[in-house]
């Protein structure tokens, strides 16, 4: 096994290699292409050394382009060829293992085609761990109300923005009677506490609304928890924000009808 790793390593460096130069070479070529098409052509006062520059200019563009028509497809069969040789090779590492040929041969199939997906893999990776989860906190107390009823208007259900004033400590009405559920939006750098929990349970009645729930993108006190449990108004935080559409869902869903 250590032996056909060493004797691959030569070739595979010097298709790396190839790979390589090949792109440095088009990279530069394409740069040259797009500067000489945007470089402005000045009018010589002599006619026909103006249509010679043209000319001369005209063919350079010709033969850069053909150059990397010829170059582009180069590198992709390079790339073919890099494939087919980890395929290979991870077949023969299977079999040398213990694997069955017919196992050696599925595995040799498949490596082509990881090895492609992988650069797509890790970048899709590394951007989904620099993307940040906080991004709630860099709105404004409106922009988060607007937030939270765009999510609670793609769980297609009627949404109603109450006024700034006079709202009774509701923000967002959500559903339809007799299931309506009564929001207040908290988009602050502290946890929340009992206050916004009191607000939105004493106000619900007053907007017709029979469940509550509080939404911010932070935490909220150990006592605003309590109090929220003993009154059934759901806490939606920070680390709840990706669940706030199915948990409207939830809270919507028509009660059903009690037996006699």
């Amino acid at each position: 096994m250590q032996a056909i790793i060493v004797a691959m390593r030569a070739p595979a460096r010097r298709l790396c290699a190839g790979v390589v130069r090949r792109r440095r070479v088009l990279r530069s070529v394409h740069l040259r292409a797009v500067a000489m098409e945007r470089t402005p052509f000045r009018a010589d006062p002599l006619g026909a050394r103006a249509d010679v520059r043209d000319s001369n200019l005209s063919a350079c563009r010709g033969i850069l382009r053909l150059l990397a028509q010829w170059i582009a497809p180069t590198i992709r069969a390079v790339r073919l060829k890099l494939y087919l040789v980890a395929g290979v090779v991870t077949g023969i590492a299977a079999y040398l293992l213990g694997a069955a040929p017919a196992w050696s041969l599925t595995i040799g199939m498949l490596a082509p085609a990881i090895v492609a997906a992988a650069p797509r893999f890790l970048h899709g990776t590394i951007a989904g761990l620099g993307t940040r989860d906080d991004f709630a906190t860099e709105m404004s107390g409106t922009e988060f109300e607007d937030y939270v009823a765009r999510i609670a208007r793609s769980s297609g259900l009627p949404v109603i923005m109450t006024s700034i004033t006079g709202d009774w400590g509701v923000d967002i009405i959500v559903g339809k009677r007799p299931n309506r559920l009564a929001i207040q939006c908290k988009r602050q750098a502290r946890p929340v506490g009992t206050g916004a929990i009191q607000e939105v349970v004493a106000g619900a009645p007053m907007q017709d609304c029979i469940k509550t729930m509080v939404v911010t993108n932070h935490e909220f006190t150990p006592a605003a928890r309590k109090l929220a449990e003993l009154h059934g108004c759901e806490l939606v935080g920070r680390s709840e924000l990706p669940r706030l559409r199915s948990t409207i869902r939830r809270l919507t869903e028509p009660s059903e009808p009690t037996r006699a």
